[in-house]
């Protein structure tokens, strides 16, 4: 995409944001430095970089203690005003070596929750001390259904929030099991609040009492087709696209389906959904470039605009650090930040000097005063007080 007159920050955006009822213009603080500044480029974490090998999502528990996972393991370190201290790596338990970049796993708050060997999910409790809690879930199944239970979803560099397998603010877990025809699928709403997580080390199962079984069925008048599953979840719903579907599911187990996308659920197009973010209390998808946005947690949608016919417009992922609003671009080391001016988006792309250009990007994360990116070689870090310096100046 050209760039285009910075904005300014998304601390004001969520003011400005208003623009259901009139649309304000917002900035975005971009910070100018010349070439011979010492924090002009990323910085490579050597401490995991020096293994090469490939990292998928990232996470930051109580402001300080980073964690970043590749398919195998994960490395935890707490990072400091003046660094990085106690790094430590912890395999994944019952990983299949053999899984490639869809086994991302999702981070939030004190767990990490990733899909693991012979159709289980293993649930992790980190603390500051690196011991952590396990639990396993493993669905019940129905005879003679099909299972879906499996490695479902994009490469992190294709989507936001990372994770098929979310876990809400209220600790509920969704996760698909089965389907009889491909039309009714079940899923499972697992409640870890009262699912029993034992001491460090020592792995624990749910008590079925706590999971509920969920039925999604394609909305009147559509038709279900093959496509990938994808799962975020926002305001303590989750929202689901499957078989060409898109869904909402509350946490008491009640379905909305949207049928094709959420604006036109009889008409089909090429809504997929992978994308999706908050501003304020407003609630976006986008999908390859069609951006949809919702002022009631997603009960209800509206077009909010397109970008998708502009240059790499379809495959911007928009990530939220904060308040602030970033992208990449699927396959890309580039990055940017992005202003709103009503229903406008403008991408100024940021210096990204040290990330090599055969990176893709993953996910970010800040910890500390650091903002972290991971890729699938390797991850670096920037003084935050740098991240938004333009890759070209403004003059």
């Amino acid at each position: 995409m050209k760039e285009r007159k910075a904005m300014p920050a998304l601390a004001i955006m969520v003011a400005g944001l208003l623009f259901l009822v009139g649309c304000k213009k917002t900035v975005t603080q971009i910070v100018q430095s010349t070439t011979s500044n010492i924090n002009n480029s990323w910085q490579s974490l050597d401490a995991v970089n020096l293994i090469g090998a490939n990292f998928y999502n990232s996470g930051c528990f109580n402001d300080s203690l980073l964690v970043v996972a590749n398919g195998t393991f994960y490395y935890t370190v707490n990072v400091g005003k003046n660094g990085f201290s106690n790094g430590m790596f912890t395999n994944l338990l019952n990983v299949n070596d053999n899984l490639q970049a869809t086994s991302a796993i999702n981070f939030y708050n004190n767990y990490c929750i990733y899909y693991a060997t012979n159709n289980t999910i293993n649930i992790l409790h980190i603390p500051y001390n690196n011991q952590f809690s396990q639990f396993i879930y493993v669905p019940n199944y129905t005879p003679g259904l099909n299972s879906i239970f499996s490695q479902l979803y994009a490469s992190p560099d294709q989507c936001y929030p990372v994770g098929s397998y979310p876990l809400n603010s209220g600790h509920y877990m969704l996760s698909p099991v089965e389907t009889a025809d491909y039309k009714t699928v079940r899923f499972d709403l697992v409640n870890l609040d009262t699912s029993f997580i034992g001491p460090p080390g020592i792995p624990t199962h749910p008590n079925m009492s706590s999971v509920k079984m969920v039925s999604l069925s394609p909305a009147a008048g559509t038709l279900t087709a093959t496509s990938y599953y994808y799962c975020a979840t926002f305001f303590n719903k989750f929202f689901v696209y499957f078989n060409s579907q898109l869904y909402r599911i509350d946490t008491l187990g009640n379905v909305k389906a949207f049928g094709y996308n959420p604006v036109s659920p009889t008409v089909g197009n090429n809504f997929q959904f992978y994308n999706m973010f908050t501003i304020g209390n407003n609630l976006f998808i986008n999908s390859y470039g069609n951006i949809f946005y919702s002022t009631d947690k997603g009960e209800t949608w509206q077009q909010f605009n397109t970008i998708a016919n502009n240059p790499n417009g379809s495959g911007y992922v928009f990530r939220i650090i904060d308040d602030k609003l970033y992208a990449t671009i699927m396959g890309s080391n580039k990055l940017f930040i992005v202003g709103m001016n009503g229903n406008n988006f403008y991408l100024n792309e940021l210096n990204n000097t040290g990330i090599p250009n055969n990176s893709r990007i993953t996910s970010l994360t800040r910890a500390g005063k650091y903002l972290f990116v991971t890729t699938y070689n390797g991850v670096y870090y920037r003084d935050t007080a740098y991240v938004n310096q333009l890759k070209k100046p403004i003059h």
